[in-house]
């Protein structure tokens, strides 16, 4: 299992998740590049390029696939890694997800 913090924070509000589900599985939270403990990119990364970071992390630490729990902008970046990188999802909890107004949704139609 691995959760996907949202914007602003840190894999730290994680840690309660993490404790009450690792007697059953192993857990990972990483914090996504930019945030947390970890390194500070030049600029802010976009959606897909968080998605390839978590893809690649994921191939540092040899997880070869996963199930993941994403809070917030967490859920967005879960998604994209879905999209590009299937292989590496097995299903996805998307708690809070923060979609993006400008794309279309179910109650949007094209005029």
């Amino acid at each position: 299992m691995i959760l996907v913090h949202g914007l602003g924070m840190s894999s730290r509000y994680m840690i309660p998740l993490a404790e009450h589900l690792a007697p059953h599985l192993q857990v990972y939270a990483p914090d996504l590049p930019g945030f947390g403990l970890s390194d500070k990119p030049p600029q802010a990364l976009t959606v897909r390029q968080l998605a390839d970071a978590l893809a690649a992390w994921m191939h540092e630490v040899g997880v070869k696939r996963a199930a993941f729990v994403g809070n917030s902008l967490g859920c967005e970046v879960l998604v994209e890694l879905a999209v590009v990188h299937p292989q590496l999802v097995d299903r996805l909890v998307l708690q809070g997800p923060t979609p993006d107004p400008e794309v279309r949704g179910i109650g949007r139609v094209r005029q």
